[in-house]
């Protein structure tokens, strides 16, 4: 239910629930209006909580798809670095080789995940070419900075595709909770609606009551609960 009005989901259903007890109180000698499959109004209440809670959880599931992010981000950096060590090392070290044709431009601090993937295993791979074909050349380490080498890339790659697998399962569970809460409300938005039609038929369509009947959306378009 997305929108940009001040109304909520949560005051379209509070409205309802008010109206629904005001109705089964003034109409005493009728049976309690049952909706649906057997709804009752205990059963809409039951809705309203089950929405609060996956409302909560799409708050929580977007909190972890949200560090999972930054975890994803901090795991490239350390490896931008050590591209850029690496073309400079072949660059210096191998002028002239076929090697320098075949280095990886290292991806932009902004560029999207899945560009990554591909230039760090053209480096890890052309980085064991280089060690297999010239062993006796030495990789050329950085004054004051810690000792590296293709193994600390190699582990840097791992730490890196853990945290992509970290955030492709965020993701999903992100959209699995949007899914579910999104199933409450459409749920719940048919529920109200067959409400308005059973008033209607139990007090009359010209009765103050059904006059009364809250809208399913107040404003031009709902707003859901709890964001996006």
């Amino acid at each position: 239910m997305p929108g940009n009005e001040p109304f909520t989901i949560t005051r379209v259903i509070a409205a309802h629930l008010r109206h629904w007890e005001v109705v089964e109180l003034v109409t005493p000698s009728l049976p309690p209006i049952v909706l649906l499959d057997g709804l009752l109004r205990a059963d809409l209440v039951a809705l309203d909580s089950a929405l609060d809670e996956a409302v909560e959880a799409v708050k929580a599931a977007k909190l972890d798809e949200r560090l999972a992010a930054e975890t994803m981000r901090e795991a490239c950096a350390p490896l931008r670095a050590g591209m850029l060590r690496f073309n400079r090392w072949v660059r210096s070290e191998f002028d002239g080789k076929s090697w320098m044709r075949t280095l990886s431009l290292v991806p932009k601090p902004q560029a999207s995940l899945d560009r990554f993937i591909g230039p760090i295993r053209a480096t890890l791979c052309l980085w064991l070419m280089i060690e297999r074909d010239a062993p006796g050349a030495v990789f050329q380490q950085q004054f004051g900075a810690p000792v590296y080498g293709r193994e600390h890339m190699e582990a840097e790659f791992e730490a890196f595709e853990t945290a992509w697998d970290a955030l492709v399962d965020a993701d999903v569970d992100l959209r699995l909770a949007r899914a579910e809460r999104d199933v409450i409300e459409e749920r719940i938005v048919t529920v109200l609606t067959a409400y308005g039609h059973a008033v209607k038929a139990r007090v009359g369509i010209d009765s103050r009551l059904a006059r009364s009947l809250p809208p399913l959306w107040p404003g031009a378009r709902r707003k859901r609960r709890g964001g996006s």
